[in-house]
């Protein structure tokens, strides 16, 4: 069992995005002791958060939980598109958050505004997938974000 899910009581299912999901939204990143923790890793789970509110205050509770000298990787999704292949319709994207790439890059630099930027790189990806049967584009910009506080 992880430290983690015994704070919770628990063991960790990590078993679906959801379940992964609503342990990042509810997981108490600087309590209950702020800069606790030397690295915050989170792949592609924070574009899943409740709405852009929620994320917004995720980030501040990572850098807050965030030792000196410690570090943040981050690889999130922006300007999400899903267009199905059949007819060029285009979806409402299956993300609850879909910021643009400058406003996730603004709001990432924000965040941790004082930090040491070490990478910051945006990468165009495109995957055919599946939704409710029907064949569908899915392209956004991957956001990848390292960094290290001071």
């Amino acid at each position: 069992m992880t430290r983690a899910a015994s704070m919770w009581g628990g063991s960790c299912s990590l078993r679906c995005d959801w379940t992964l999901t609503i342990f990042i939204e509810i997981f108490p990143f600087s309590r209950p002791r702020p800069n606790e923790y030397d690295i915050i890793v989170a792949v592609s789970s924070l574009e899943h958060v409740g709405s852009a509110q929620v994320l917004e205050q995720k980030l501040s509770e990572m850098n807050a939980g965030t030792r000196a000298g410690g570090a943040i990787r981050i690889i999130i999704a922006s300007n999400i598109r899903e267009i199905l292949l059949e007819n060029k319709q285009e979806l409402d994207p299956m993300f609850e958050v879909n910021l643009s790439t400058e406003k996730m890059i603004e709001l990432l630099n924000q965040q941790f505004a004082g930090w040491e930027i070490e990478k910051l790189i945006v990468k165009s990806l495109a995957f055919e997938i599946n939704r409710n049967g029907q064949p569908v584009k899915l392209t956004s910009d991957c956001i990848t974000f390292v960094s290290k506080k001071s």
